[in-house]
């Protein structure tokens, strides 16, 4: 009996202390809210920022 309750309270704590320290693996990432002129999307682990004055006219 000892050693169940052991084993869940141990398992509780692994959590709970992998879910603090790695929130990245529990959380989504959140979308941000456009931007007029800035326009991002990533490519592989980058971020790419594009920036428009209004100068010339994309179709994006």
């Amino acid at each position: 009996m000892f050693f169940k309750l052991a084993i869940a309270v141990i398992t509780a704590v692994l959590l709970i202390a992998t879910s603090m320290t790695f929130p990245g693996l529990t959380a989504e990432k959140t979308a941000k809210p456009p931007v007029p002129g800035v326009y991002q999307f990533e490519l592989g682990d980058f971020t790419i920022t594009a920036l428009s004055d209004g100068t010339v006219p994309l179709d994006l």
